[in-house]
């Protein structure tokens, strides 16, 4: 049987997969992790550990950080929501970035415009941890007004947490023992500004 001009049979549609969109698809997956890997082991290497024992020991920042990624922002999300009569998908989209913790591009940002970077990736450690109660906890709360049906990606959490703690403490490391080597691992994320 022949598919007419549009490409449909009886009541279907032929798909046409695109292999250069597939494998576009394909080295994004692959290459956007090693790179996100590489600048945090960059900007590891740009941590002092003093520097960074001095926010774990007075965790005001992540403290704050905290109330303001699961407790705040969430509550906006559900609030914009409804007040923008959004539909239940783009509602539920709206709510999950609302819930999310903080990743690498903060972290980027930070030490772009010379900011406190031990304090933006221990904030960014610290609500990717607490991410995997206060997210599930924050869609349950929220989401019900749309679906009772959340997933919630921990694997994918857990994963971000990896890419952010590992480099970042391999490049603390690499600082405290090899400096003149850690000078070196920075220019790439200067370079990249």
């Amino acid at each position: 049987m022949d598919l007419d001009e549009n490409g449909t049979y009886g009541n279907f549609t032929e798909v046409v997969q695109d292999p250069v969109k597939e494998n576009l698809k394909q080295a994004i997956q692959w290459l956007l992790p090693i790179i996100l890997v590489l600048i945090m082991l960059g900007m590891g290497c740009d941590i002092e550990w003093k520097v960074l024992k001095v926010h774990i020991k007075r965790p005001i920042g992540p403290v704050i950080g905290a109330a303001c990624q699961f407790i705040v922002m969430p509550l906006l999300a559900f609030s914009l929501a409804h007040a923008l009569q959004l539909s239940a998908d783009r509602a539920l989209g709206l709510l999950i970035l609302g819930c999310c913790p903080g990743g690498t591009v903060s972290n980027m940002f930070t030490y772009w415009n010379d900011g406190d970077v031990p304090l933006s990736v221990f904030m960014t450690t610290c609500s990717t941890i607490l991410a995997f109660g206060m997210m599930p906890l924050n869609l349950f709360i929220y989401s019900r007004s749309w679906t009772d049906d959340v997933v919630v990606p921990f694997l994918k959490i857990f994963i971000t947490l990896l890419t952010v703690v590992i480099p970042a403490g391999i490049g603390v490391l690499i600082r405290w023992k090899l400096p003149k080597i850690a000078k070196r691992l920075v220019q790439p994320v200067d370079a990249a500004w």
